[in-house]
């Protein structure tokens, strides 16, 4: 817990710099997903938020995410700082450094990603990692956003994970490790507020799945989302 609230007190600081002179454009935040994860016998809790300043071609973002793998309290926490350049084409490139915080021994990464806006309400990313000890691992996600009247829209989302190598300490196989796929019905509630509700399956795949089956854990799991989201 002490490592968690320095994380956060170090990525506090960042937000901070992103208020300074410096950066002469506005500072925009969000809150995206701050959720409960419910059913099969246990809570999971899981926030992501993002903080951007600079201009609409050139800006930092800073990211935390996390949550807690059982239970509602936060027991892992991965914050980035990314430099990011949208491209003539729309696509916005990214690259910058990751720091997991988490129970035992943090691990820092390399970053570079990939944005893109595939049509009015589908976007797609991918970011790639180089961890400290060599490894490579990514994480692609696709999101939709499709308004089902004025203050309320469905959004499916499906995040797929993957790993280059075997990784031991981590119980990771190589290949696709594992697949997210949910979806959320938001409504808003007022200017910069929304609350959602939705259903998330999560499933492990192939080697990492068979090491998890190995070790008495389960494959995949089915929960209600109940959440809130909050931009600035």
């Amino acid at each position: 817990m002490q490592k968690i609230r320095s994380a956060l007190s170090i990525f506090a600081l960042g937000l901070s710099a992103c208020a300074t002179p410096a950066f002469a454009a506005p500072v925009e935040a969000e809150i995206d997903l701050f959720e409960m994860h419910l059913g099969n016998g246990d809570e999971h809790f899981t926030f992501d938020s993002t903080v951007t300043a600079g201009s609409d071609t050139d800006r930092i973002v800073l990211k935390a995410s996390g949550g807690s793998d059982v239970g509602p309290l936060i027991d892992n926490i991965q914050l980035e700082a990314l430099y990011a350049r949208t491209l003539d084409n729309g696509m916005t490139v990214m690259v910058g450094m990751r720091q997991d915080v988490r129970e035992g021994s943090d691990l820092t990464f390399a970053s570079v990603a990939v944005e893109a806006g595939i049509t009015d309400w589908l976007e797609a990313e991918h970011f790639l990692y180089l961890s400290e000890s060599g490894n490579v691992i990514g994480s692609a996600q696709a999101l939709a956003s499709v308004p089902l009247s004025s203050s309320v829209s469905i959004e499916p989302r499906l995040n797929v994970n993957w790993s280059a190598q075997d990784i031991p300490d981590e119980d990771t196989g190589h290949g696709v490790t594992d697949i997210q796929a949910a979806v959320r019905v938001r409504k808003t509630l007022m200017p910069h507020v929304e609350a959602y509700v939705g259903a998330i399956h999560e499933r492990l795949l192939g080697r990492t799945r068979a090491i998890a089956l190995s070790a008495g854990d389960r494959g995949s799991v089915n929960r209600a989302i109940v959440g809130l989201a909050v931009r600035f």
